[in-house]
């Protein structure tokens, strides 16, 4: 009887642990310790000479296939980037209409010694105009506030320069 009922405990709570382990599609941010691997670097990367390529914890990829143990995804430049155990990658909320993307001007670093690093792709999630401020999600799902001019708003300025594009119909 008494294994019945543990197993019969464990049975019903197995969901709760595998909807834990489940990524979804969509936006995410990279956890500490998060490990990947570049598949495709971008265009821009095969101009530069860069040697490695490396992500940092904080930024943020587009998971846009999932075959446990393994994440697809894409970051901000169009790299193809594969990550392992995906228990490290945290879902962003995309209910806001300000979020989006933000690129770091400058490096940022925290008071417990970890840093962004400059030319890192941030969650940017809100902005306070009297303080001359950004709002970012980083990694351990701590948000900061970090002044205007170390970002730019990515995806604000995408949207505006959408808006003034040519569009055509797809045949």
């Amino acid at each position: 009887m008494k294994k019945f009922l543990i197993l019969s405990t464990l049975l019903l709570l197995l969901p709760l642990f595998a909807e834990a382990q489940t990524t979804k599609i969509g936006w995410h941010i990279i956890e500490k310790g998060a490990e990947y691997a570049v598949m495709s670097p971008s265009s821009i990367d095969r101009t530069r000479l860069t040697k490695t390529l490396t992500m940092g914890a904080g930024e943020v990829v587009m998971i846009f296939d999932v075959r446990p143990p393994l994440c697809f995804a894409y970051d901000p430049m169009g790299r193809i980037i594969v990550f392992k155990d995906n228990h490290k990658l945290t879902p962003v909320s995309t209910a806001s209409m300000d979020a989006g993307i933000g690129y770091l001007l400058k490096d940022i670093q925290f008071l417990d010694g970890s840093k962004l690093s400059k030319g890192s792709y941030v969650w940017v999630i809100g902005q306070n105009i009297a303080n001359s401020t950004i709002k970012i999600r980083t990694f351990n799902k701590k948000e900061v506030d970090i002044p205007m001019e170390k970002i730019k708003l990515l995806s604000a300025s995408l949207r505006n320069e959408a808006m003034s594009k040519e569009f055509k119909t797809a045949y």
